[in-house]
């Protein structure tokens, strides 16, 4: 009993919430590499043989190259539950019981990372900044 009601404190004390595991992986980590590491050597070989980047020498050819992928994030709530702040009286609920989002990853060819960016769907409310690039790819223009 004492072990929980150190637990319920610690809790209180640091403003932590249980959650629910959301997502579960098919893959390890290691495997995952492994893809990622053959993905970029068949990559680098496509890019030294196309005449796109081929007058960039060097590294820099690779720099030049991202890949933006975009994944779903779901967060499945209780029918009676939400997430707000602690301390909060009435938590007004206006849509169903799922929050979607999308999480947009990019990086460059040479594992330059590049600032995610996050889109919720349905928030209209949102600051929003659009950008768009001439020369139609992805490039740190962009960001």
């Amino acid at each position: 009993m004492a072990a929980t009601m150190y637990l319920h404190r610690f809790h209180q004390r640091n403003r932590l919430s249980i959650r629910r595991i959301t997502h579960h992986s098919t893959k390890k980590r290691i495997e995952m590499e492994k893809i990622a590491d053959e993905f970029s050597k068949t990559i680098q070989y496509s890019l030294e043989k196309s005449s796109e980047v081929s007058h960039i020498v060097g590294s820099a050819m690779f720099a030049s190259v991202f890949n933006m992928d975009q994944s779903a994030v779901y967060i499945d709530m209780n029918p009676n539950t939400t997430i707000d702040f602690v301390g909060a009286k009435h938590i007004d609920v206006v849509q169903g019981k799922t929050f979607l989002s999308f999480a947009f990853l990019c990086s460059s060819a040479i594992g330059e990372k590049l600032q995610p960016m996050i889109i919720f769907a349905g928030s209209s409310f949102l600051p929003l900044r659009r950008t768009s690039n001439k020369i139609r790819c992805i490039s740190t223009k962009l960001f």
